[in-house]
């Protein structure tokens, strides 16, 4: 079998996204709980602050992790699809992935997104060309 750059162990698909199961986290899940209250434990009062003002700063840096980590997400996604561009296997990956319903990672240069609307476009078009007037 042909080395290629997905078969080296250093680039595990399961890495360049956020959750294991390939999808990317909402606001409400971004974190987990723990980064979550890591990241409160992490704002620490300052004297004469009130409650709100306190809340509002731990707020700050909750919103301030998530987006950092939305960032290394896409930026692991822009990777994947690049590093799929220079294999020599891309096209029958891909092929394979639509015709093994993969429905997580990036598979010849396509996200899952994308791999899912190649499988609506291919079944729009067998239903179009299954479809005759005589049919109606």
């Amino acid at each position: 079998m042909t080395q290629t750059p997905c078969s080296d162990r250093t680039n595990d698909p399961n890495d360049w996204f956020i959750r294991p199961d390939g999808k990317q986290y909402t606001d409400e899940d971004f974190l987990s709980e723990a980064e979550r209250a890591g990241v409160a434990r992490s704002v620490l009062p300052i004297g004469g602050e009130t409650h709100d003002e306190h809340e509002e700063r731990v707020q700050s840096a909750l919103k301030a992790a998530r987006s950092n980590r939305r960032r290394q997400a896409l930026a692991r996604r822009r990777a994947a699809k690049s590093l799929c561009r220079r294999c020599p296997i891309m096209l029958d990956c891909m092929t394979k992935a639509i015709d093994d319903n993969e429905t997580h990672g990036t598979w010849g240069g396509l996200l899952e997104e994308e791999l899912a609307e190649v499988r609506r476009e291919q079944a729009r078009r067998r239903r179009r060309k299954g479809f005759t007037p005589t049919n109606a």
